[in-house]
């Protein structure tokens, strides 16, 4: 064979067989990466030099550093770390702090909430000096039926005694206030709380149940018990009827009696005090703003009439005659003035101020009474005017004339007795040119 089929046969079975294998090298050379450089590569060692001996330094522990994310923890620390999966016996847990006993609902304190009122204002009578201290209104501008109970007590005609208003007069007033506030037509008063404990107390069937709104629990008669208890013995089923119907509440409306001339609703205490109408209380209150610290004198209030039909606003309990200590009535009439729906009197000749309430279909009123007390009105205005002056001076000329004939009356009246006593004197004594007698 010669040396060129020799070739031939050798580059074909070179071809046929050797060529994957080569093909598979050079692909794997090709997918795998180059090798990293090592990441502490060890410089090449450098020339040596002499130099002068060193002294090491002294190792110093190297301060502790926190670990932070992705640093692999020391065996160590692996070790000491309990695993999840590994039970803790009972006696190695730690204790647990004890729960206080959660108290049962007679050992709870109930939270007592102070009351949200206004502030405090001094209540006078005149000529008596019997005085309340308290607030008027609450948080909210409702008037308190303890300062109604009061103010109607200073108010009424009764005498007063000197010193504080004592509670046994305000209690019997401000029961009567809670009884007839569900009913009467004033503006919302402050005694809900009361109102619902007053019901309470009255409930003789069952303490948790009440009448509704503007009733009150039936008493029953005497006569009707008495009756009952001479019937005949009833059957089981009645008596068991019966008895559930003796537990049931009996409620009745709450009827109460109105002012024939203003509609107001009549409302007086078992002592006999008429309450004032409450919207006097709101109006003393703003006075009590204006003169923060000044004391109100009531002078007068309440004073009944036989008259059902009267015109003064003093039988319908709506007006007050008041002063304001240590402010004087020219300033307290200006501010009275300036209140809606009132009525305001300036007497120029007295100590106080008149302030009366009024609807909304009368409206607001003033006036001016030069009368004295006791002495028929005068009515005018201020400052006065000419006519007014000229009445004026007319009435203090008849008054001073009348005053100067009394005294001349008087006069007259002491000198004849006089003459008439030295006449009498005159005839009864002894004449002295009588002779004497002879032995």
């Amino acid at each position: 064979m010669s040396t060129h089929s020799v070739a031939c046969v050798a580059l074909a079975v070179v071809m046929t067989c050797g060529l994957p294998s080569a093909i598979a090298q050079s692909a794997s050379a090709v997918a795998r990466p180059a090798p990293r450089p090592a990441r502490h590569a060890v410089a090449p060692p450098a020339p040596s030099v002499p130099t002068a001996p060193t002294v090491a330094p002294i190792a110093q522990p190297a301060p502790a550093q926190p670990p932070t994310r992705g640093t692999p923890r020391p065996p160590e620390a692996r070790q000491a770390t309990p695993s999840p999966s590994v039970r803790v016996a009972p006696s190695e847990r730690p204790a647990r702090a004890p729960v206080a006993a959660r108290p049962t609902r007679s050992e709870r304190t109930v939270r007592v909430v102070p009351p949200c009122v206004g502030p405090v204002v001094e209540l006078r009578r005149s000529h008596t000096n019997t005085l309340w201290r308290g607030p008027l209104l609450d948080c909210r501008g409702r008037v308190r039926s303890e300062a109604l109970a009061a103010l109607s007590v200073l108010a009424s005609p009764r005498p007063h005694p000197a010193g504080a208003l004592a509670p046994e007069l305000i209690v019997p007033v401000r029961a009567a206030i809670v009884r007839a506030a569900p009913v009467a037509s004033w503006a919302p008063l402050a005694t809900e709380p009361e109102a619902r404990r007053v019901r309470q107390e009255r409930n003789t069937a069952a303490a948790t149940r009440t009448c509704p709104r503007g009733q009150e629990p039936e008493t029953p008669s005497p006569s009707s018990s008495e009756n009952t208890a001479q019937r005949a013995a009833p059957s089981r089923g009645a008596r068991r009827a019966r008895g559930q119907v003796a537990e049931r509440l009996r409620c009745r409306a709450i009827v109460l009696d109105r002012d024939v001339h203003t509609r107001d609703v009549r409302v007086e205490s078992a002592d006999g005090v008429r309450v004032v109408h409450p919207r006097l209380v709101s109006l003393v209150a703003e006075v009590s703003q204006r003169f923060a610290g000044h004391p109100i004198e009531i002078v007068s209030g309440f004073r009944p009439s036989r008259d059902v039909h009267a015109g003064s606003r003093h039988a319908h309990a709506r007006a007050l005659d008041f002063r304001v200590v240590s402010v004087p009535r020219e300033r307290l009439r200006d501010v009275l003035r300036t209140l809606p729906l009132v009525g305001v009197g300036y007497y120029p000749h007295s100590v106080f101020v008149h302030l009366d309430v009024r609807d909304a279909r009368e409206g607001s009123a003033r006036w001016t009474d030069y009368a004295e007390p006791g002495e028929r009105a005068r009515y005018g205005q201020w400052p006065p005017r000419a006519q007014d002056v000229q009445r004026e001076i007319v009435h203090i000329t008849e008054r001073v004339d009348a005053l100067l004939e009394r005294v001349a009356q008087s006069e007259r009246a002491r000198g004849s007795q006089d003459s008439h006593e030295d006449n009498v004197e005159t005839h009864e004594a002894p004449s002295l040119a009588e002779p004497a007698e002879a032995p």
